[in-house]
């Protein structure tokens, strides 16, 4: 059984995410392959040495991500010996404990064409998520290989992330550990650079507003081993992080 994980990378060695990642799932990976959107921090010389597959995007342009990766899938499918399975993995996110140790057991057994998993995002700190806005959506990750993987047509951020034509699908046991919104320096980066791409804010405002968030500790042994956090309490109301955010992205 031939498994392996699919990524896209922007700037992710300068936000403390990709030596990370990358010690993660070659614990359970045979190919792990990138395409890169125009990073100027270091990880597309990085990535060149460490993946599989890589693809040097050089021009930043999110709103053709599905594009993007079409042309990595497309890669893929000519590997010899054909890979059996593809596990969608962005770069600030790692699977949990379970999942690290049991994910290619889980492979070999799996009777479906493609699995959901959930997915547990951090928000401002190591070991705190958010309920209220952030809380645990599941998404459609693991695909098994048909040798003709298309994604559809699409121009814009966040289209459909997962190849068409996947009937068959059920529910992972484990979850994904999302780090994009750790930090309130992560949490700027993101928003600011989806509000160049014309992505709207509206509907996000309720994530400025910290007064009344809901969080939930994630425990210490859901995270894969190396990943563990410091402990630390919930995260206080963010005041600066709020201005800001109305400042850049509301006028």
């Amino acid at each position: 059984m031939r498994l392996c994980v699919f990524a896209q990378c922007y700037n992710e060695l300068s936000k403390g995410n990709l030596l990370r990642w990358l010690s993660h799932v070659r614990q359970y990976a045979d190919w792990v392959v990138v395409y890169d959107d125009g990073s100027t921090d270091g990880s597309a010389d990085l990535l060149k040495r460490e993946v599989d597959i890589f693809i040097d995007g050089r021009v930043n342009d999110f709103r053709e991500e599905i594009a993007h990766k079409q042309a990595l899938m497309d890669q893929c499918l000519k590997a010899e010996p054909p890979i059996d399975w593809f596990l969608w993995l962005d770069i600030d996110e790692v699977l949990d404990r379970i999942g690290t140790g049991s994910l290619r057991e889980f492979c070999e057994r799996a009777g479906l064409q493609a699995y959901y998993f959930p997915e547990i995002t951090l928000w401002r700190s190591g070991c705190w998520m958010r309920r209220d806005y952030l809380g645990q959506g599941t998404f459609l990750r693991l695909w098994r290989n048909d040798g003709k993987m298309r994604f559809p047509e699409c121009h814009r951020l966040h289209g459909q992330q997962y190849p068409q034509g996947l009937v068959a699908q059920g529910d992972a046991f484990f979850s994904v550990i999302h780090y994009g919104y750790a930090s309130t320096d992560q949490i700027l980066s993101r928003w600011f650079t989806r509000n160049r791409l014309g992505v709207p804010v509206a509907g996000r405002e309720p994530c400025l507003d910290e007064s009344r968030m809901l969080l939930e500790h994630v425990p210490h042994d859901a995270f894969p081993l190396g990943c563990e956090p410091v402990h630390s309490g919930p995260p206080a109301p963010d005041g600066f992080m709020a201005r800001t955010l109305r400042r850049g992205l509301l006028g």
